[in-house]
C-alpha cells in the first residue's frame, strides 16, 4: 500500500512535466494518416501506449496498415487520474472518433493524427502523439 501511495505522490507532482514531455508533443503534420503502432495518449492516463489497428487489416499503402474509424480498441494507459487525489486502473472505452478523413484510404473513413475521442469510462480526451508512419514519405490527406 505504501508503494502505491508513493506512486500517487510521484505521478501527481510530475504531471506537468509528463504532459510537456510526452502527451503534448507537437507533431509536424496533423493530417498524417494514423497507422499501426502510432503512439496514443489520454489526458487522464499516466502513460502513452502503442495503438493497434485490428479492424481493417486490408487498408494498406506503402506497407503501412492504416487505422479507420472502426478501430476502437484502445490500450489501457496504466492508471487513470480523473478523480483528484487518487489513481485507479485504466479501462478506456470510446464510442466514436472525432476529426477524421471521411474519404480516407481506399474509401474508408480514416483516422489522422488530429483525431480524438472522448473516453466514455472516465471522460478523458484520447489523442495521438504521433501517426506511427515511419520514413520521410509520410502519407497525408
Amino acid at each position: 500500500m505504501e508503494c502505491f501511495r508513493n506512486l500517487n505522490t510521484f505521478l501527481t507532482s510530475n504531471r506537468l512535466l509528463f504532459d510537456l514531455l510526452i502527451k503534448n508533443k507537437n507533431m509536424k503534420n496533423l493530417n498524417e494518416y494514423v497507422t499501426n503502432g502510432a503512439s496514443i495518449c489520454c489526458s487522464e492516463g499516466v502513460t502513452c501506449e502503442k495503438f493497434k489497428v485490428d479492424n481493417n487489416p486490408n487498408t494498406i499503402i506503402n506497407g503501412e496498415v492504416f487505422a479507420t474509424i472502426e478501430d476502437k480498441e484502445i490500450p489501457d494507459f496504466t492508471l487513470c487520474q480523473k478523480k483528484k487525489g487518487y489513481f485507479r486502473f485504466c479501462t478506456p472505452k470510446i464510442e466514436r472518433w472525432e476529426v477524421f478523413d471521411p474519404l480516407g484510404v481506399n474509401g474508408q473513413p480514416t483516422l489522422i493524427a488530429a483525431s480524438t475521442a472522448k473516453c466514455t469510462a472516465e471522460g478523458g480526451i484520447i489523442k495521438f502523439s504521433n501517426s506511427g508512419q515511419s520514413g520521410s514519405n509520410k502519407i497525408t490527406r
